[in-house]
């Protein structure tokens, strides 16, 4: 049984990790979970799972979870420093980054001088870093993971095949809420509008970021660090079914993508 470390529990990934953990109590077991606020979900997710640690990044929030929570015997943990301790915590094999923002890059650097596999959402950390990220990861003989669609769907297709076999890969966008729109509607779109992406349920910033397409960019900037890829073999289309996660061209001009439903 792997013992897990969620940080950003309550996000979609987070959510969606818990989820498979649910299903398969028999593989993993959580020793701690994190968030930055949301402290009714952490609180549900403390009575389904019992984690031995749970972190709250919030100080107001903080305060609130540590009242409600004096007489738990779950240890609850404050800020940057709460992170670090976790994912250098003994017990813990997996550590999930499901953070947001550049948040996620010290408690990555960290849980890789520990010794701890990396399962990797969280897109800043391989962006600002992945060279640093990767390198001591090779050095502490740590596995990274990562868990986005689109670079686990590469990660799958890859494995396959002999990196002088791949002529390039593509990454899908759905295109977002605007891909339809003219250059000048494009100048009255609202916040609403950016907040409501038509194929993805997720946080705030990432559908911002997916709507004006920065995410794809981000995403191009992972593939680089993640896989060894140069910037002119990785190419991006818009699929806006979003069945298709990602795609390897071979260099006898066959194609090959990862499907799933969206």
């Amino acid at each position: 049984m792997k013992s897990l470390a969620i940080l950003g529990s309550t996000g979609s990934i987070g959510t969606n990790t818990l989820e498979v953990v649910k299903a398969h109590p028999e593989l993993f077991n959580i020793h701690a979970l994190a968030c930055y606020s949301k402290i009714n979900e952490l609180i549900k997710q403390i009575d389904l799972f019992k984690p031995e640690k749970v972190v709250v990044y919030d100080p107001a929030a903080y305060d609130d979870i540590k009242n409600i929570l004096m007489r738990s015997e779950t240890q609850v943990l404050y800020g940057e420093e709460g992170l670090l301790e976790v994912v250098s915590d003994p017990e813990v094999q997996l550590v999930v980054n499901a953070l947001v923002g550049f948040s996620g890059l010290r408690p990555t650097l960290e849980a890789i001088k520990h010794h701890k596999d990396i399962a990797i959402a969280n897109k800043e950390t391989i962006v600002v870093a992945g060279e640093l990220v990767l390198k001591q990861a090779k050095e502490n003989d740590v596995h990274v993971i990562p868990i986005d669609s689109e670079h686990n769907a590469l990660l799958l297709l890859l494995r396959q095949y002999q990196k002088e076999e791949i002529r390039k890969v593509i990454l899908t966008a759905s295109g977002g809420p605007f891909r339809s729109m003219t250059q000048k509607e494009l100048h009255k779109v609202t916040l609403a509008q950016a907040l409501n992406h038509p194929t993805w349920k997720m946080g705030k910033k990432i559908t911002i970021d997916s709507s004006t397409l920065m995410n794809k960019g981000f995403e191009v900037i992972e593939a680089h660090h993640l896989f060894g890829l140069d910037y002119q073999d990785i190419e991006v289309i818009i699929h806006k079914e979003s069945i298709i996660h990602s795609m390897i061209e071979t260099i006898d001009g066959e194609i090959y993508a990862q499907m799933g439903p969206a």
